[in-house]
């Protein structure tokens, strides 16, 4: 399996030669237009492209920067053109623009670049020593230049695909979950701790990395968009199987009669195995390729260990934590299966 660590440090070396090559492009154009203020095309550049990895995050930071710019560029020279530079409008114009475009930027979190990106371009226009309508019209295209080459090198020059990364990122925090199990389940035998950290925030950043990229994912294509709610569910069936991984364990050692008699307990020891097995096949299954079904994982090994648990422990009052967690554990991975399945359907 690739791991997710090489494929992003990858495209962030790809990503930052791209920003470069935009930006040598842009100059070349200022060059070549003779635009005394052409640093704008690379400025915008650079707002678009530097934090956006993903074809789709660029696509994203381009059109909040088109509306921040044409309402911040459409305010100004609004007021130029009736007003001029009078001291009087400008500051008038200055105070509420940048009120209004800071509570958007901090009240609408989607929204928080449009606020951003209007209230700098409004203030940039009106407050420059050369200001006039016209002005505050050239530099708008110059803009609107910036982000029409940051789109098209982001989408054509070594195009980074969230939908890809993505895919990449579930199928390595599947494996990362199987690991996890096979982890804690070592600790619990050999009544050790720690050794477990990294996986856990391995995996806990891998959720929100995810739903960044199922954001942006939805914008490349319109297939990955359609599978959203889908994809969505993988997400929170992986944070079902982390949970309960979680706190099988910790369930396990609340129960005297488990903590003691782990080793000794066959329908335990088939439940582990059951459990490592499954998790490992579920991490082997190609993601990646859309068209190719997966063999279907065979779960009545898992499900008749959990019954053999249910009647060996059911007298155990202490042990009904540990069987909820087990039966939540089987569900997640159970439900798991069906969504990679429903994903290679449609």
């Amino acid at each position: 399996m690739r791991p997710l660590y090489f494929s992003i440090h990858r495209n962030h070396a790809i990503h930052a030669l791209k920003v470069a090559i935009a930006c040598i492009i842009g100059y070349a154009i200022m060059l070549a237009t003779n635009r005394p203020h052409g640093q704008w095309i690379i400025i915008t550049i650079l707002v678009v492209m530097c934090m956006q990895t993903s074809v789709g995050g660029a696509l994203q930071s381009s059109y909040l920067r088109f509306i921040g710019t044409t309402i911040g560029a459409a305010t100004a020279v609004v007021i130029l053109y009736l007003y001029g530079a009078h001291p009087a409008a400008i500051f008038i114009l200055l105070f509420f623009s940048t009120l209004i475009f800071t509570y958007i930027a901090n009240v609408a979190s989607k929204l928080s670049n449009i606020g951003l990106l209007g209230a700098v371009t409004t203030a940039m226009l009106i407050t420059s020593k050369a200001s006039g309508y016209q002005l505050a019209i050239e530099r708008a295209l110059e803009i609107y230049a910036g982000i029409i080459i940051a789109i098209l090198v982001t989408r054509f020059l070594f195009p980074v695909h969230a939908k890809k990364q993505f895919i990449i990122s579930i199928s390595d925090t599947l494996n990362n979950l199987h690991l996890l199990y096979k982890s804690k389940l070592k600790s619990f035998m050999d009544e050790s701790t720690g050794g477990s950290i990294d996986l856990i925030n391995k995996i806990s950043a891998s959720f929100v990395d995810q739903k960044k990229l199922l954001e942006e994912g939805g914008r490349e294509s319109k297939s990955f968009k359609f599978k959203g709610e889908i994809l969505n569910d993988i997400i929170y069936c992986e944070r079902q199987i982390f949970r309960t991984t979680l706190m099988i364990f910790s369930a396990a050692q609340y129960s005297k009669f488990i903590a003691n008699h782990y080793r000794n307990l066959p329908q335990l020891e088939k439940f582990n195995s059951s459990i490592t097995s499954t998790l490992q096949q579920l991490a082997t299954i190609n993601l990646r390729n859309s068209q190719e079904m997966p063999e279907i994982i065979e779960l009545d090994d898992l499900k008749s260990a959990v019954t053999l648990l249910k009647g060996s422990l059911a007298s155990e009052m202490h042990a009904h934590p540990f069987l909820f967690c087990a039966q939540e554990l089987v569900s997640g991975i159970d439900k798991m299966q069906t969504l990679i399945l429903q994903t290679k359907k449609k």
